[in-house]
């Protein structure tokens, strides 16, 4: 028989105290602890618990601690792991490519990043609380001013391009792109601003147009006829000479029909199978004649069609180029039949050719006279 190791007084008739106590404990025991396991003991009398009943409470004891010790153990890790990232956040934020900072509701410098510090020439921790806008020349802040506040009108992220000073007295261009920074209640706690050094590509953007301003220059001067065809063989772009061939300004062509203004059916022909085929066409006193311009007659014309290509082979638009030869045409025509001519009357038909420079009479030993 299992001995008790806690007699109870039953037997003696005495009153049971402890009992009462827990009764106490029992009457005291409510709410969310009420059916943990030691409290539904309690109810059954802890002091008439038998070792098995004692034994299994101590172990679900510690079952319980081993699961709260691994949810403990989950949690350690999962802040491990969210102190790491953030370092990992705080390290990418400081030593990024492109400037970093932080601005408050009244323009002033909250945060900024090594990179940002660098472009401005000054020590990371001297730009905390100074206005941004006194590293905005002068002539750009009101361009600063409209940009921040299209971003808090919009509550959308906006990009701008302004000259930002340095301490030396220079200045660089910078592409801002800034976003709105809210508190969890959805008011603006502040300005994000990403800070890119563009000047190179500002420098480049004036050497280029400096050289399309070049070629432009060239291409309204010159009395060589340019067209730029799309695949249907609408204008896209004609230069200066070709819309005043065409008695017309070059903005009237753009979206017209080569086709339609020229309906030549032998010309379309040959435009298709540059197009269709990707292969250039070279052509040179191609006759021609104006329909609305008959007092000119024949005339004849030196022209290039070549295909304009995409990155896939893909035939895009043509480049349509064309110079008038009409004039010295005419003068081979004329000569031709000078010669010609000559060569029909009766004498020394070697004196009646006449010499062109750079040519040499060849006579027929036969046709001397000998």
């Amino acid at each position: 028989m299992e001995k008790n190791l806690f007699p109870d007084n039953a037997s003696t008739g005495a009153p049971r105290k402890q009992e009462k106590v827990i009764q106490g404990k029992k009457s005291v025991t409510s709410g969310k602890n009420a059916n943990a396991p030691w409290h539904n003991a309690g109810r059954k009398n802890l002091l008439r618990l038998t070792k098995k009943e004692l034994h299994d409470l101590i172990l679900k004891y510690q079952d319980d601690m081993k699961e709260q010790e691994k949810n403990n153990t989950k949690l350690r890790k999962r802040l491990h792991q969210l102190e790491e990232a953030q370092q990992s956040l705080s390290y990418l934020y400081d030593n990024a490519p492109v400037g970093y900072l932080t601005l408050d509701a009244n323009g002033l410098i909250r945060s900024a990043n090594f990179k940002c510090a660098t472009m401005l020439a000054v020590d990371r921790f001297e730009l905390f609380a100074l206005p941004f806008h006194s590293f905005i020349l002068d002539e750009d802040i009101d361009t600063f001013n409209k940009h921040i506040e299209g971003v808090l009108k919009s509550g959308n992220p906006s990009q701008s391009v302004l000259r930002l000073k340095i301490k030396s007295g220079l200045f660089f261009h910078a592409q801002l792109e800034s976003s709105v920074i809210s508190e969890e209640d959805g008011s603006v706690k502040g300005i994000g601003v990403t800070v890119s050094d563009v000047s190179k590509l500002k420098s480049m953007e004036k050497r280029l147009q400096q050289k399309r301003a070049i070629l432009k220059g060239i291409i309204d001067a010159t009395d060589f006829m340019l067209v730029y065809l799309d695949t249907e063989f609408n204008f896209v772009w004609v230069n200066p000479a070709y819309a005043r061939e065409c008695r017309m300004e070059p903005e009237q062509m753009a979206g017209k029909n080569l086709f339609d203004l020229f309906p030549y059916s032998k010309n379309r022909v040959i435009f298709c199978r540059v197009r269709d085929t990707g292969e250039p066409v070279y052509l040179k006193d191609m006759s021609l004649e104006y329909p609305d311009q008959p007092e000119r007659g024949v005339t004849y014309w030196d022209w290039s069609l070549i295909p304009d290509k995409n990155d896939t082979g893909e035939v895009v638009g043509l480049v349509f180029s064309l110079r008038e030869t009409t004039k010295t045409k005419r003068a081979e025509i004329e000569l031709a039949g000078s010669e010609e001519f000559h060569l029909l009357l009766p004498g020394d038909r070697e004196s009646r050719i006449p010499k062109r420079r750079g040519y040499r009479s060849v006579v027929c030993p036969d046709c001397t006279g000998g």
